[in-house]
Parts: C-alpha cells; structure tokens; sequence
C-alpha cells in the first residue's frame, strides 16, 4: 500500500473530524454548546497529542526497534494515565444537575458509577486511538520499506542492462573494424563511402544507445546503414532482401536490439565452400507491436553455422536478458535451424 502526501493529509483531516462530530452524535447536542465545547475540546487535542506521540516517537523509536517491552509499558502508563484525566475532566465539568440524573435502566445515577467502572469509556476510547495510531504508523513504515526496495530493485535492473548494452558495443566496434581492414584492403576505391557509414553507425552507438528508447524509424536508419557497408563490402558473396513497413512512425524500441541478429546473420552465415550468402529481413511494425525476421542461408555440409568457439551466442543472450528486463512479458524471441537456414524472429509487444 503507498500512501501519497495528499491522501495522508485528507485522511488525517477525516480521521479527527469524524472523531471530533462523535460527541454529538449521541445525545449531548441537547445541551449547551459551549458547555459541550468545553467539554471535549481539551480532551479532544489531549487524544491528538497520544496518537501523534505514538505515532512519530514511540512506533518508530520502540516497536520499530523490537523494544516490545518499553513500548508496552509506555503504552500502559499513557492508557492508565489519560484514563484517569478524562475521568476526572468529566466529572469535574458535568453539573451537579448532570451527575444527579439518573442512568436510563437503573436505579444508579453518574455519581454513584464506581470509578473503576468510570474509568472503562475513556479508557477504551484511548485504547482504540493507540490501536489506530500504531496500525497506521506499521502501514507507513511498511510502504516506505516496500518502496525502498522497489528503488533498488529498480537501480539494480538498470545497472544490469547498462552492463549488457556496454556489452554489446566492444563486440560491434571489433567487428566494424574488421570489415573496415578488409574494405581498404579489398576495395580501397569503396573505403571512404564505408568510412561514412561506419561513422554514421559508430556516432548511434555511442551517442543514442545509452537512451531507454529510440525511436524505431532511427533503428531503420541504422539497419540500412549496416546493410550499406556489408554490400560495399562483399558485394559479390552476400544477396541481400530488405522489407519494412512502418505504420506507426512513434513507435519505439529499445537500441542495438536488432544490430546484433543482422552481425551474427552476416557473420555466422558465410559458407566456408564460398557459396554465396542470402539474408533476408523483414520489419514490420503496427500499433500494437513490432515484428523483426531474419534469415540468412548456411551451406548443407556445415554441421554448425561458421562461427569462431568464443563468439557462439554471445550476442543472443545478450538480447533474451535485455527483452526480458525492457520487456517482461511482452515479447518473443526465437531462433531455428534447418538445414539450409537459420533464422531469428523477435516480436516486441508495445506498450
């Protein structure tokens, strides 16, 4: 339960205001209001006093403390004592008129009550203004310890995912520049355009990355990059399909999610007969989710797709322990391998 500073203040406000009609609600509106007023005014502020005590020193200081028995013993002395002062105010500011009456359904008037008995109202209504305090003073202490640990649960979630994003980027740049070597080796007359677009992607990675979100159709501009520099690249070994649809233009998703599927596509793909590479992706994005599909071919006499022992699924747990802290409950990612293609399928369900 969380308790806002707003309802706080109402609910304390309610809570004596009510307290405060009690007296009359039973009967006493019949005589004087002044006599009345002065009647239960001090005992009224006399009660406020008792359960703010308890409520901001002894709760905290002795019950929170596990000092049960100093806590009960205070409580005691303050029941017997409040007891006895509401009694003798009674009885001290009722007219002798008052005390005479007699009790409705018995012989006795005010006066002849046994003190012990007298003392059994107020008593019983002090007790309930402890019992409330203390019950309310363990509700609060109890939405402070729950939004501490939400806080740190919450700080410790975020220092994760920033551990795996910073993950990710050593992986991409060491990649990125291995195809850069290979470009200026291989096609020194196409290493400025790469440059370019290494920059382009380098500058996201860098500078965007570390956002919560970005925005889906920057994610696009960042895949087409990516495609860019593969075709200067290996222009004669990779075939390459793109599709996307975006209907909703505000649509968002968390960075460097679909990088990494396209690097181990690319990557992990090539044969190693030197067959040719075929990749397809498709990006569909509606409303209410956002579906991303990657296929790339592997050639039939490969048992594993060509890839190095310390890169194996790096990348792919890397992106199920970011989907699941991003998006707990609101995604599916799954991988297939036939043999002929691998494929990877991640729907993202927008809130």
């Amino acid at each position: 339960m969380r308790f806002s500073k707003d309802y706080n203040l109402l609910l304390h406000i309610g809570f004596w205001l009510v307290l405060f009609s009690f007296p009359f609600s039973i009967g006493l509106q019949n005589q004087d209001l002044m006599t009345v007023l002065k009647r239960i005014v001090p005992t009224f502020f006399l009660q406020i006093i008792v359960a703010y005590l308890n409520l901001l020193v002894l709760v905290p200081r002795l019950f929170n403390r596990k000092r049960l028995g100093w806590y009960l013993l205070t409580i005691v002395v303050i029941l017997i004592s409040v007891s006895r002062f509401l009694r003798w105010w009674f009885t001290t500011t009722m007219s002798a008129e008052n005390m005479a009456q007699q009790i409705p359904g018995s012989d006795l008037t005010f006066a002849d009550i046994p003190f012990v008995l007298q003392m059994i109202p107020p008593f019983i209504f002090t007790f309930i203004i402890l019992f409330v305090s203390t019950t309310y003073a363990l509700a609060i202490d109890k939405s402070k310890k729950e939004k501490e640990t939400m806080l740190l649960a919450k700080q410790k979630t975020e220092a994760e995912l920033k551990f795996l994003r910073a993950q990710i980027n050593p992986h991409f740049f060491f990649n990125a520049l291995n195809n850069l070597y290979s470009t200026i080796k291989l096609k020194p007359d196409q290493s400025d355009l790469f440059i370019k677009e290494l920059s382009e992607m380098m500058r996201y990675v860098i500078y965007e990355c570390n956002k919560e979100r970005i925005n889906l159709t920057r994610e696009l501009e960042v895949i087409n990059s990516y495609i860019f520099f593969h075709r200067i690249k290996d222009e004669d070994q990779v075939n390459i399909s793109f599709n996307h649809s975006i209907i909703d233009q505000n649509a968002q998703i968390e960075p460097m999610l679909v990088i990494p599927l396209l690097e181990n596509a690319f990557k992990h793909g090539y044969s190693a007969t030197g067959n040719p590479l075929n990749v397809k992706i498709d990006l569909k994005n509606d409303k209410r989710s956002t579906q991303i599909f990657i296929e790339n071919s592997i050639d039939s006499r490969q048992s594993e797709p060509n890839k190095a022992p310390s890169e194996t699924g790096v990348g792919q747990e890397n992106i199920r322990q970011r989907l699941e802290y991003c998006y707990p409950d609101k995604h599916s990612f799954e991988v297939m391998k036939t043999e002929n293609t691998y494929t990877a399928t991640l729907t993202i369900i927008h809130d």
